[in-house]
């Protein structure tokens, strides 16, 4: 339970140096509820593997109280001016960044990513969206949209009609919504969807996972000393299949935002497509990378090394396929494999010159180990890529039968190596199936020699877009007007051209195209 001070504020809880149990409570209403022990789970930190959190184990029942709580505040929050909305989200905003650093600990703890990632991405990130939602509700939520028309269909008698009017356009917020947030970097995710939400004045119940509960727990105490009046912003925590029965039906929910991979989410979405509640879904995506002849090969190569296997893989807009042209592919992948075993690092997270760390679920080991039993009865070629330096003095050992590396130091930990794949169909389910790991396809397309003529294209855009979930893409090529005209071509969201996590956060994540 979050300690109080005399006047009953709640007080940021300090970094425990002996990493004792951290009891995590629901907040409804603007009060943390107490749980009996024996409906508490206990985590294990994927880091030090002994238990770090107890989170309630939730049902439908508290997730009701909560919708309740936020239906309730709806009416005064929604009626507030847009600028006092924003001063808030700027107060919550300054808080996080005078606790960044706390926020970056626990996150390192509570899911095995970097120090160095959650400080500066994740709980930077946060921070930055925070101040653009703020700055544009200021600027765009306070005014309508309108424009002058004159068009007649020929509907109206002449007597009657008007020759001229102003159409305008409010945006006005929904209600209650829901948040769901996933494992990974689940402080930025939920600030992404939670700080919109707000600014547009909606209310709102986030369900942060089970396995990435510390942050949120952190930020609710956060939002109590921000001020935001009580019931604008509520959590509730434990399994998805617990506290999510009938959520898809419930009358008092106005949209939904499911984000990762949880059981529910199809079930929801059926309940929530009858009742005519809006749902956002957001999932990883199945990303490539396009290497044409005429790229800057060496920092392509170093760029794919972010975009594989930072933080563990477990990014949406990770790199999950590369497409390189026959002409370039043997230089690409000498440079590629070069990179990749001398610059990954594996181990403590804490640690400055570890690039990636542990993972938070064993179900992952399984996952990949599936992976490279198929790829080999296909007759492709799994490559392990483990830091040649800290393989030589024995700190880490692989298991070629399913990427798993045991880490000195680290022996209660669950690693996975950097996994490179090639010699497949484009087809292939190890390459076209979608999971969260460092673990990337590689592919050649064209000729030797340097023509690309729009057979070629219309060959590798087919590959490149057959299959689902794409959300970004990078092409990397010279040719600023081949790139604008494969990309306009290619099922993403967001292309990037020579380059990779170029993010404009006023951006609708739809589309987005830049150099």
């Amino acid at each position: 339970m979050p300690a109080t001070n005399g006047n009953g504020h709640c007080a940021i809880p300090p970094l425990p140096n002996t990493r004792e149990i951290i009891d995590i409570q629901n907040f409804i209403g603007g009060h943390w509820q107490l749980t009996d022990e024996a409906a508490m789970l206990t985590r294990k930190s994927p880091v030090t593997n002994k238990p770090i959190c107890r989170l309630p184990r939730s049902t439908a029942a508290e997730l009701s109280a909560a919708i309740d709580a936020a239906k309730h505040a709806f009416p005064a929050w929604s009626s507030k001016f847009i600028s006092h909305r924003a001063e808030y989200l700027n107060r919550l905003c300054q808080l996080i960044a005078q606790h960044r650093q706390l926020l970056a600990d626990f996150e390192t703890l509570d899911t095995g990513t970097v120090y160095r990632f959650n400080y500066d991405e994740n709980v930077g990130m946060s921070i930055e969206c925070l101040r653009v939602f703020a700055r544009f509700a200021k600027d765009q939520l306070d005014r309508p949209t309108g424009r002058v028309v004159s068009t007649d269909f020929g509907l109206v008698p002449d007597q009657y009609k008007v020759r001229e009017s102003i159409n305008l356009t409010y945006r006005k917020p929904l209600g209650v919504v829901v948040i769901y947030t996933p494992v990974t970097i689940p402080l930025y995710h939920l600030i992404w969807k939670l700080g919109a939400a707000l600014a547009a004045g909606n209310t709102c119940v986030c369900k942060p996972h089970p396995m990435a509960s510390i942050s949120p727990m952190l930020l609710s105490i956060l939002i109590k000393h921000a001020g935001i009046p009580d019931g604008v912003v509520n959590f509730v925590y434990g399994t998805d299949e617990e506290v999510s029965d009938g959520l898809g039906c419930n009358p008092d929910v106005n949209a939904i935002s499911l984000m990762g991979s949880t059981s529910t989410s199809p079930q929801i979405i059926v309940d929530a497509a009858r009742t005519f509640r809006r749902v956002e879904v957001d999932f990883a995506g199945n990303n490539p990378v396009i290497v044409f002849p005429d790229a800057d090969i060496s920092a392509c190569a170093q760029s794919c090394v972010h975009s594989c296997f930072t933080n563990k893989g477990e990014i949406c807009t990770c790199t999950r396929r590369i497409f390189v042209h026959r002409r370039v592919y043997s230089e690409f992948m000498a440079e590629f494999r070069s990179a990749v075993e001398s610059r990954i690092r594996i181990g403590d997270p804490f640690n400055p010159d570890t690039f990636y760390g542990p993972f938070a679920y064993p179900t992952i080991v399984d996952i990949v180990a599936d992976k490279i039993r198929l790829a080999r009865k296909e007759g492709a070629t799994v490559e392990f890529w483990p830091h040649h330096q800290q393989v030589e003095e024995g700190k880490v050992v692989v298991d070629e039968s399913t990427a798993r590396a045991t880490v000195r130091g680290c022996e209660d930990s669950l690693f996975l190596v950097p996994t490179i794949i090639t010699g497949l169909k484009p087809s292939s389910a190890v390459a076209t199936d979608l999971y969260f790991a460092p673990v990337v396809s590689i592919f050649a397309f064209g000729s030797e020699d340097d023509k690309i003529d729009e057979k070629t294209e219309v060959r590798l855009i087919g590959m490149v877009n057959s299959v689902r979930r794409v959300i970004c893409a990078a092409v990397w090529t010279k040719d600023f007007e081949r790139f604008k005209r494969v990309a306009n071509k290619l099922s993403a969201g967001y292309v990037w051209n020579n380059g990779w996590y170029l993010r404009d956060l006023s951006m609708h994540p739809g589309g987005q195209a830049t150099r």
